[in-house]
């Protein structure tokens, strides 16, 4: 595939899924890697896509975490990829991964609402123990489990994590 076709299809990949025609865009961001594109754009889109519209999951997971590999300063890398984490039920693997981007750019505004999105914390259940205390976590975490976390959306087939 030539520079400019693959631009233009990059472009019209995009477009496809601000769209929210997602499936189409999934179609041609796979065309775009199975032709050998190895921007990061493209890897970390087509790879929230494939995963989540295709149920290939562990492709998708594969080509984000790449896209992170290439592009370390674009913090929608680790976006996509801590997206894709959470809704494969994977919330802890999604706060790591914004955590790693966070290093990378402290007190980016987009990532600390994604983290705290994710992994919100809450108030200690018994607030003059120290928050680390065995009783406040052990607490905690009965309270975490009677309120229950919604669930995870499922890929539209199985996951192929092997």
């Amino acid at each position: 595939m030539h520079g400019h076709e693959q631009l233009t299809l990059e472009q019209r990949a995009i477009e496809l899924f601000q769209d929210g025609r997602r499936s189409q865009a999934a179609a041609l961001f796979r065309e775009l890697i199975d032709s050998g594109c190895r921007e990061a754009k493209v890897l970390s889109y087509g790879g929230f896509l494939i995963a989540t519209e295709e149920g290939d999951v562990k492709s998708g997971l594969d080509w984000c975490e790449r896209a992170v590999e290439i592009a370390f300063y674009d913090m929608q890398m680790y976006i996509n990829l801590a997206r894709l984490h959470e809704l494969t039920g994977w919330p802890s693997q999604a706060a790591a991964v914004l955590r790693k981007g966070l290093r990378q750019e402290p007190g980016h505004p987009r990532l600390l609402a994604e983290i705290n999105r994710v992994s919100p914390r809450t108030r200690d259940v018994i607030p003059m123990l120290p928050r680390e205390n065995f009783v406040n976590k052990t607490i905690g975490k009965l309270r975490a489990e009677f309120r229950g976390a919604s669930a995870p959306v499922k890929p539209k087939t199985s996951p192929s994590y092997s």
